[in-house]
């Protein structure tokens, strides 16, 4: 732990520590927000960040919200699950648990990142330490991950209002406050203790094995691993693995997940179907709210197929029996997206998914030609397997 002096800390009520001087590479305007996208060949660097730059401001979880839904409009798939990383030296405190408890609400991880930081504003002088600080730290709580990498400057000190001094009374209410804040957010109350230890005209820097200690970091950015877990939506106890191929020129954005497969409804021995080995890979497509029934209507007539390492694991294909056998469907959570899902039982197949370089969805018949200046978007895509192997034990045991 070390302590920093001469900072802009701000707290409750917007106040500014007196005489201090600002850290050279913090932007101290209102908090913006901005999304920010770097793609490698790993997925999870793919996934969409939001980077909350600024001072905390007491609307600026409203101001979020309203970023999430303009963004989630245009990106419906891409932006359902964005990091949201922070770049501030504080701010309002009422602000910050506000901010830090729709982030939870909303399931999102939080994080500090280097490249984040620097490469949003190409005209601001580059980043070397992210930082968070002050009341800051309190909404990076709100992250359900909190990723912070390494370098980066975590500091708390004490809070105070406006005019100075709030009094013990006060003080006393807000502590009590914050500690319950911290255990909802699954950190350690006992990190008020050097937060209370330093003055407000000062930053006590937390260190790795700090930050690891009261729970504040619960996971490093890595950039080499293209699968991420995540709580399935369709059960309590379960897990699925998932990664994310954003959209590029005449490519859809496209967002796969793995999870066990349940036994089927009519299985008359539960148990043993349970223990069959198996999984859903799910896949949705963000086709636009325009072009999704015609895309349907197209897409339902052309087989896919599922691929790991080159080798087809599972195909769909449409027939007539009574009825179209729809292999695409919409999604009714998010506007414009479609789905499908493929499913893999055997051990062959799983060990392969567990090992192969990469899994592909494959068209397997020609798809139509522009017409009206209206080309459809193809669902085809090939994504790394890298870090699925260490995700598929907890998939298939989250039960």
């Amino acid at each position: 732990m070390r302590r920093l002096s001469g900072i802009v800390v701000l707290a409750l009520g917007l106040c500014e520590a007196p005489h201090a001087a600002t850290f050279n590479s913090v932007d101290v305007g209102p908090m913006s927000f901005s999304r920010f996208q770097s793609c490698t060949d790993a997925r999870p660097a793919c996934t969409p960040r939001i980077l909350a730059r600024g001072r905390i401001e007491p609307d600026s979880a409203e101001r979020l919200r309203d970023f999430l839904v303009r963004e989630r409009s245009l990106d419906p798939l891409g932006m359902s699950l964005p990091w949201v990383c922070f770049q501030s030296p504080g701010g309002d405190l009422s602000g910050a648990l506000r901010i830090g408890s729709f982030i939870r609400q909303q399931g999102l991880d939080t994080c500090l990142d280097r490249s984040d930081a620097a490469s949003v504003h190409e005209s601001s002088s580059a980043v070397e330490n992210p930082l968070c600080a002050s009341s800051c730290v309190y909404a990076l709580a709100g992250g359900v991950n909190r990723r912070i990498a390494h370098g980066a400057i975590v500091g708390v000190h004490q809070f105070f209002g406006a005019s100075g001094d709030i009094g013990q009374s006060n003080a006393q209410q807000i502590m009590s406050e914050l500690a319950r804040y911290l255990d909802r957010m699954g950190v350690r109350r006992e990190l008020l203790d050097p937060a209370s230890g330093a003055a407000p005209s000062e930053i006590e820097v937390l260190s790795e094995s700090e930050l690891l200690h009261y729970r504040v970091k619960t996971a490093e950015i890595d950039t080499t691993q293209a699968w991420s877990l995540r709580k399935a939506k369709w059960t309590d106890r379960g897990l699925e693995a998932w990664s994310y191929r954003p959209s590029g020129v005449g490519e859809p954005t496209v967002f796969v997940s793995v999870r066990r497969a349940l036994p089927d409804f009519f299985c008359r021995e539960k148990p043993k179907c349970l223990n069959a080995p198996g999984v859903f890979v799910n896949v949705d497509v963000h086709v636009g709210v325009q072009l999704l029934n015609r895309w349907l209507d197209v897409m339902n007539r052309l087989p896919i197929s599922l691929s790991v390492g080159g080798k087809v694991v599972d195909r769909n294909q449409t027939y007539y029996a009574g009825g179209w056998n729809y292999l695409w469907h919409r999604n009714y959570d998010l506007k414009g997206v479609a789905q499908t899902s493929f499913a893999i039982r055997s051990a062959e197949t799983l060990e392969a998914l567990a090992s192969g370089s990469a899994l592909e969805l494959r068209v397997e018949g020609e798809m139509p030609a522009a017409s009206q200046d209206v080309t459809l978007p193809d669902p085809s895509f090939e994504l790394p397997l890298t870090g699925l192997s260490d995700l598929l034990p907890r998939v298939m045991d989250a039960y």
